[in-house]
């Protein structure tokens, strides 16, 4: 994973980030897509990787973190709050993410 900076790390939302059917849950990473066969980066290709996602549960419909592997070298942690109404759920949510090492 390549170093986290205001260049590559996107939320339309800013300050309050929402979570749930209808909304692309952010923020979110964008990188330079790789080849899986040559390793090296797609000049003009990306690839968006969230760090938030909406999962299916007993049922329910929940916003979860992603888990990295831990080689990643990211950590994402979010304090969620579900606002129940009758059409879907919606999590206001609080995001940190910790990155402690990256590749250059």
């Amino acid at each position: 994973m390549p170093q986290i900076t205001v260049n590559n790390i996107y939320c339309a939302e800013k300050d309050t980030v929402y979570c749930g059917v209808g909304n692309s849950p952010g923020p979110f990473m964008v990188v330079d897509s790789i080849d899986p066969w040559t390793g090296l980066a797609v000049p003009g290709f990306c690839d968006t990787i969230p760090f938030l996602k909406i999962s299916a549960k007993d049922g329910q419909l929940i916003c979860e973190e992603y888990a990295f592997d831990s080689k990643c070298g990211i950590t994402v942690h979010a304090d969620k709050w579900k606002f129940d109404d009758h059409c879907s759920p919606q999590y206001k949510v609080t995001v940190e993410i910790k990155q402690d090492c990256w590749e250059q």
